[in-house]
């Protein structure tokens, strides 16, 4: 008789807290997963922004050496200004003058 017992209406009861706990796990790893997929999302963006900042501060360092170039070019289309580079850096002189050095 102890064995009816055992097998009535209350013996599925013992294997539902093992259910119970399968999935209480599963959620929990699901979650646990799911929170470092967000974290690590996070990272990313994090480093991305950075990385972003980095690259803005590079364009606007480059756009003022370009600007500083532009002129450069402009100063140098003046044929006095070629031609004082022309002395000055490269020892350059004109048919029929003495060359000196300083």
């Amino acid at each position: 008789m102890a064995e009816e017992i055992k097998k009535g209406p209350r013996a599925g009861r013992r294997e539902r807290p093992k259910r119970n706990k399968i999935i209480m796990w599963a959620q929990i790893i699901i979650l646990a997963l799911g929170l470092i997929f967000i974290l690590r999302t996070m990272y990313d963006i994090y480093v991305i922004k950075q990385q972003q900042h980095q690259l803005q501060i590079q364009i606007e360092e480059l756009k003022k050496s370009n600007e500083a170039l532009e002129q450069d070019k402009q100063r140098l289309q003046d044929p006095k200004e070629i031609e004082g580079v022309a002395r000055d850096e490269l020892g350059l002189v004109k048919p029929g003058e003495v060359p000196y050095v300083k």
